[in-house]
């Protein structure tokens, strides 16, 4: 049973006054409303699984490519 996207509810809307409400609740009307902020949330998270693994096969690459110990050394310390 997956969740309904017309019933999620976010804590600063539904708990206004509350811990979230007071610490993040400025971003919602400053983007323009929970569904702008749910979507830059999701454009950033992605953006940066992106990037993890772009970095990452760039790095495994060049510890293929230039066998100079360089990761090798970052791994273990020597």
């Amino acid at each position: 049973m997956g969740a309904n996207p017309d019933r999620v509810r976010y804590d600063s809307e539904s708990n206004p006054g509350g811990f979230w409400d007071r610490l993040v609740g400025w971003v919602i009307p400053l983007c323009g409303g929970a569904f702008r902020v749910h979507m830059w949330h999701h454009l950033f998270a992605w953006g940066f699984i992106a990037f993890a693994s772009l970095h990452i096969y760039v790095v495994l690459f060049d510890s293929h490519q230039y066998k100079n110990g360089l990761i090798s050394a970052i791994v273990s310390g020597f």
